[in-house]
């Protein structure tokens, strides 16, 4: 393990697998690659590995897998979802008043102005009256 370590391959092991994982659809499968990724990852300290950017990974791979099961109703790859500014992916998920997810998009996003999200949300309810 030394010697592999040594040689960087488990940095490369460990991106690997997360970029397996984000662009599987198939959850059992996501799982699987995220263990071996944490796996690999417990072997590395913080100088040899972000362990923010693994975090960041898996809040962009939580949400896409919220975005197929909830009334978006949508599979979107890593690629396009990639393509959406946080901000885009929020107007879009607004029209399907999806204002809870769009809270915890804009919280994983780090989106600070969630203006938009209680704006919409107030008229949508004003209009419901």
């Amino acid at each position: 393990m030394k010697s592999i370590k040594e040689e960087k391959l488990i940095v490369s092991a460990v991106n690997s697998c997360v970029e397996a994982a984000l662009f599987e659809h198939d959850i059992d499968v996501q799982k699987y690659f995220l263990k071996a990724a944490k796996f690999g990852k417990d072997f590395l300290n913080s100088t040899e590995y972000d362990h923010n950017e693994f975090v960041k990974k898996l809040k962009e791979l939580r949400i896409l897998n919220q975005l197929k099961s909830s009334k978006f109703g949508r599979t979107m790859t890593f690629s396009e979802f990639k393509q959406f500014k946080p901000k885009l992916l929020i107007r879009l998920l607004l029209k399907y008043n999806l204002h809870h997810f769009c809270m915890e998009v804009a919280k994983s996003m780090e989106v600070k102005d969630v203006t938009v999200i209680y704006e919409d949300w107030a008229i949508k309810k004003i209009k419901v009256f």
